[in-house]
C-alpha cells in the first residue's frame, strides 16, 4: 500500500501538463507528452522502491504490483459518470480530470517495472555505499 501511495503522489507531482480552470470539477489538465509521462513513471516508482526498499526492507516485487494497481485506484477514485459527462460536453478529448488518469496501463506497468527495479538497486547500492563508505 505503501508503493501505491507514493508512486500516486510521484505521478501527481511529475506528471504535468497545461491545466485549466472548471467551475464544475476545480481543474482539468491535458494529457503530458510521452516524455513526461515516462519520466513520471520511472521516477515516481524509482522513488517507491527506494523508500519500500530502505525503510521496510522489502523487495521490489511490491512497487511492481502496486504499478498495476496504481490505475485501478486512480480510476476508481477520479472517474466518475458525471465528471466524464462534463469532460466530454465542455473540453476536448485530450483534458482529464488529473493527469494520472491520461496514462495508459500499459505505460504504468512497464515503465513502472523499470523503475521499481532501478529505485530498488539504488536503494540497496546506498545500503552498501552507508555501510562500507565504497
Amino acid at each position: 500500500m505503501a508503493s501505491v501511495l507514493i508512486a500516486q503522489f510521484g505521478l501527481t507531482v511529475f506528471a504535468r501538463d497545461v491545466r485549466l480552470f472548471d467551475r464544475q470539477i476545480g481543474s482539468v489538465m491535458a494529457q503530458p507528452a510521452t516524455g513526461q509521462i515516462v519520466f513520471a513513471v520511472l521516477v515516481s516508482f524509482g522513488m517507491a522502491a527506494f523508500v519500500v526498499k530502505k525503510f521496510l526492507s522489502a523487495g521490489y516485487i511490491w512497487p511492481i504490483i502496486a504499478s498495476g494497481l496504481v490505475t485501478g485506484f486512480v480510476i476508481m477514485a477520479n472517474v466518475k459518470q458525471d465528471t466524464l459527462q462534463h469532460l466530454v460536453g465542455h473540453h476536448p478529448a485530450a483534458f482529464f480530470p488529473n493527469a494520472v488518469t491520461s496514462i495508459l496501463p500499459v505505460q504504468m506497468v512497464a515503465f513502472g517495472t523499470l523503475g521499481s527495479v532501478a529505485g530498488y538497486w539504488m536503494a540497496v547500492r546506498y545500503n552498501f555505499w552507508r555501510k562500507h563508505g565504497v
